[in-house]
């Protein structure tokens, strides 16, 4: 019975080939014999065949050796079409993930020997490697980088199937800088698109493959017309996209906004009187009819809540006239009111709309608030009539990030003019972007400026799980899957998309993201423990080349671990035994000790080839596989028909901001007539071979 601790010795010197060149002399040697003699003799001539099945048994024994060794030697990146692939996945009617083996303790002990051994005893005899290649046999040459013989320890390589609903329970791509994580991508997205359902894809470096691939995939399949393009790099050729669109309650968009100011310490105060500023400015629009975007929401936080109170208002007296007849009249006496303010003294043109909302709100206040109170409108006032200094030391965090989000081409491309005849660029939101079945690519330019391109990628991502809630509330059935691709996404994590990661499953959202290392979502969280909340919502992980030693661990661990019997043996020796009348005595001692082992050592996958990667499945499973590259063929490139430089076009200037009428006389007016109120491109593979 062979020991279970047994490793399979395919790395020593093959023996056998000695034995089998033994064998085939010793049958020549009978088979001369046979031909030279007669008689009885002559009978020994037939021993030459069992000998000979003996010498070809050895034979084989040797080459399969040799064959370990070569696999052993990782060839070249594959490179593959991508009707290929897509034909893999029709036929098994799940994802295909590239060609790999099942890895099993097996493997790992395999490699714990190997990666001790020189490299020269890893390699085949240079004899058989010329023969493999005057038989047209693939010849190893290892040209990649890592620990080459990672994959060549899987006795066979065969395509790798992730089922569908597998999926469902989200994906984490974990890699370096050139470890293929792009290229990962571009499979999964292909495939992704081939399901026919809505694909997103959230790219913060803006990579011209994936939004080619994006795009060809789209033509591929006959939706062309479902693909839409969103950078601020190419306004021009952008879609319109509004990320406060979709939402269920009014306090959503408050959240979001305020996610993205710093938290902890002495930052909460702040944080949450910035959150109450937009919730009242949110609420306040939705009063007087208009819908949340970021210009609006700029406009008005910043300074100009006077001209949202008269709308409001206005608004709301209005409906209460319908209600109540003695309220009719209520613009005449606002007019009046008005009149009163300005006497005394001609009024300045910024001063108007401060004076109207002092004559509204004290109509309000004295004549609607008693009966017919409205917790919008009294909110408001209170931001009116807070101190204005003190006030815009509370909003100082708020007010740099609504500019950020609203400067240059961002202020028409996030908070879309409807009204606007002359703009022909496409409005989306995400909603109807998924129940159109549309192809998405968003490049958020991070690299040329990372702090507004987060903030961008965050509001998206909040937007998203919005979607998804209503798409859950809705217990809709047969919906498609919703394929949301995430790139770096340590950069724009929150917690509305840790609550997507959490239950979006439900909603039909596949969830894909990828980043270097774990700590980039301790440092963009503030706590590991969050971090960690995030991509323990994952049930499926790809690991790539990985270079940060915690991440290392953290990937290691999903692998669990087995054991290793390592047996050590000792010997000594002497001439000389007098007491025991003996000239030479000795003593052999052999110990077996059991050792745990990871399944997947860190080190291993600190060294893994660029396109190798080990993956967990749900269930437990581990693959060890690659990836191909598919080369993207020069007509299946999106070339936007605005693509043009924006120098040559040139920016407008951001619209400036809503002129801030002071309302300090205004408020005390207010304050004495009521009470006062409550508070060009080369492929990334050409380059180095990866993406």
């Amino acid at each position: 019975m062979k020991s279970t601790h047994e490793v399979q010795n395919f790395w020593r010197p093959a023996y056998e080939f000695i034995a089998a060149l033994v064998w085939f002399a010793v049958a020549l040697v009978y088979l001369g014999i046979g031909r030279r003699f007669d008689g009885l003799i002559a009978y020994s001539g037939l021993l030459s065949i069992p000998l000979t099945g003996l010498g070809f048994y050895r034979l084989l024994q040797a080459v399969r050796i040799w064959n370990f060794k070569c696999r052993l030697w990782s060839p070249s990146p594959v490179f593959s079409t991508v009707q290929s692939v897509l034909a893999k996945q029709k036929k098994r009617g799940a994802l295909w993930l590239g060609w790999g083996f099942t890895w099993e303790p097996l493997h790992a002990k395999r490699l714990r020997v190997i990666s001790s051994l020189d490299e020269q005893q890893t390699k085949p005899p240079p004899a058989y490697l010329r023969l493999r290649q005057w038989l047209n046999l693939s010849v190893p040459n290892h040209t990649t980088d890592g620990f080459h013989y990672v994959h060549g320890v899987g006795d066979r390589e065969e395509d790798i199937y992730v089922d569908y609903e597998s999926l469902r329970g989200h994906t984490y791509i974990v890699g370096t800088t050139g470890a293929g994580k792009t290229r990962t991508f571009e499979i999964l997205i292909a495939e992704a698109v081939a399901r026919g359902g809505p694909v997103i894809v959230l790219d913060p470096k803006g990579d011209i493959d994936l939004r080619d691939r994006c795009h060809a995939e789209a033509r591929r399949h006959g939706r062309q017309a479902d693909f839409r393009f969103f950078s601020p790099t190419l306004p021009q050729a952008s879609m319109r996209l509004n990320p406060l669109q979709n939402y269920a309650r009014s306090s959503q968009i408050a959240n979001r906004i305020a996610s993205l100011l710093p938290r902890g310490g002495n930052s909460s105060a702040f944080r949450d009187f910035a959150w109450r500023a937009i919730n009242v400015v949110v609420d306040g629009l939705l009063q007087s009819g208009s819908d949340p975007n970021l210009m609006n929401l700029r406009r008005y936080v910043e300074g100009d809540i006077d001209g949202l109170i008269v709308k409001a208002v206005e608004r709301y007296l209005t409906d209460i006239a319908h209600r109540e007849a003695r309220f009719l009249g209520w613009q005449s006496e606002v007019r009046t009111l008005v009149g009163s303010l300005k006497q005394g003294g001609s009024v300045s043109l910024d001063r108007d709309t401060s004076i109207r909302a002092v004559a509204v709100a004290t109509y309000y206040t004295q004549s609607v608030k008693p009966r017919y109170p409205d917790k919008t409108i009294d909110a408001m006032l209170s931001i009116m009539l807070h101190d204005r200094a003190h006030y815009s030391k509370l909003i100082s965090n708020l007010i740099p990030l609504l500019e950020q989000l609203t400067s240059g081409p961002l202020s028409q491309l996030l908070s879309p003019n409807c009204d606007d005849a002359e703009d022909v660029r496409t409005i989306e939101n995400f909603q109807k972007l998924i129940d159109k079945n549309s192809i998405v690519y968003i490049n958020l330019d991070t690299l040329a400026d990372s702090i507004v391109g987060s903030a961008v990628g965050s509001l998206f991502l909040a937007d998203l799980t919005s979607v998804a809630a209503a798409r859950y509330a809705s217990e809709a059935t047969n919906l498609p899957p919703v394929s949301v691709f995430v790139d770096e996404a340590a950069e724009m994590i929150n917690d509305a998309f840790i609550q997507n990661l959490n239950k979006g499953r439900g909603a039909g959202f596949e969830l894909y993201i990828a980043s270097q290392t774990i700590a980039d979502f301790v440092a963009k969280m503030g706590d590991p423990a969050l971090a960690m909340q995030a991509l323990g919502n994952t049930n499926t992980t790809i690991a790539l080349r990985i270079k940060d030693p915690d991440t290392r661990k953290f990937a290691s661990s999903l692998f669990g671990e087995t054991h290793f019997a390592e047996t050590s043996s000792g010997h000594s020796a002497s001439t000389i035994h007098p007491a025991e009348n003996l000239d030479f005595g000795g003593t052999v001692s052999k110990t077996q000790q059991r050792k745990d082992l990871q399944v997947v050592s860190e080190d291993a996958l600190g060294k893994l080839p660029n396109l190798h990667f080990f993956a967990s499945l749900p269930g437990g499973k581990r693959i060890k596989g690659r990836i191909p590259i598919m080369p993207i063929a020069a007509d299946e490139r999106y070339r936007p028909t605005q693509l043009r430089s924006l120098l040559v076009l040139g920016q407008a200037s951001p619209p400036a901001s809503a002129s801030t009428a002071s309302a300090s006389t205004a408020a005390q007016t207010l304050s004495s007539s009521s009470p006062p109120l409550a508070p060009a491109h080369v492929s990334s593979w050409d380059r180095d071979g990866t993406g």
